[in-house]
């Protein structure tokens, strides 16, 4: 069983989101101090949504415990994907 008693938790879910590509090939703009600067702050910023993002979603995630993710494998199948959040 999962739970303090026992001194482990539960398997949780993994959640990942890819945010906006980003390009990075302009060598000569990065060597730029201020721009490198900039370009640092637009991925960090892009990052923090993200993240944001994520962190949201999972709170609302009605799947997040293990016990609703099994009683959904269990009446529609081991081999069907328990739903996630819409993006």
């Amino acid at each position: 069983m999962c739970g303090k008693k026992h001194n482990f938790s539960c398997p949780g879910r993994y959640y990942y989101y890819f945010g906006k590509e980003r390009e990075t090939g302009e060598e000569e703009e990065l060597r730029d101090r201020e721009k490198a600067k900039e370009v640092f702050a637009e991925v960090k910023k892009e990052v923090e949504r993200c993240i944001k993002f994520v962190k949201q979603r999972r709170e609302e995630d009605p799947y997040r415990p293990l016990l609703p993710r099994l009683h959904y494998h269990l009446k529609h199948g081991l081999l069907t994907q328990v739903p996630t959040f819409p993006f």
